[in-house]
């Protein structure tokens, strides 16, 4: 009887515990790092800060004065898609492109001249993602790092 007793016991213990411990992982889950390093220097393009950059595929960034922005890829990735994705809030809510999709994409190669300025765009978005592969190699925003809240 007192064995029955303790796993009853033991079972509502557990009962009450593992809702809170699902609670706990969903949170930790849901919450995304900030890419954003306090403590590192990162390059300002035009109107745009550096919250992460990829040294070894993106060389440098220009942006006219017509908010025109241009890559320069190091040489060795000028093969590789880039897909590009906008929005007016960190990571969320992705607006479209002129052409209505939510993703702009530079196939690979298009005759890309090594150390060239290309895959030009343009965009009035606080925030701009460059993915390759699947991983984010640029990110840029409009808000200056130290007033994100």
């Amino acid at each position: 009887m007192n064995n029955k007793i303790m796993n009853t016991k033991t079972y509502a213990s557990l009962l009450c515990i593992l809702p809170i411990a699902l609670a706990f992982q969903f949170a930790t889950a849901v919450e995304e790092e900030d890419p954003f390093d306090p403590d590192a220097v990162y390059p300002d393009y035009g109107p745009y800060y550096t919250i992460l950059i990829d040294n070894d595929v993106i060389l440098d960034v220009s942006v006219t004065r017509k908010k025109e922005i241009f890559l320069q890829l190091d040489p060795e990735f000028k093969e590789e898609e880039i897909v590009v994705k906008i929005s007016n809030y960190l990571k969320f809510e992705y607006l479209k492109w002129p052409d209505g999709e939510d993703q702009l994409v530079f196939p690979a190669n298009q005759d890309k001249i090594e150390y060239e300025y290309t895959d030009k765009h343009k965009t009035d978005a606080n925030y701009i993602e460059y993915y390759m592969d699947g991983e984010l190699i640029l990110h840029l925003t409009k808000v200056h790092p130290d007033d994100r809240e």
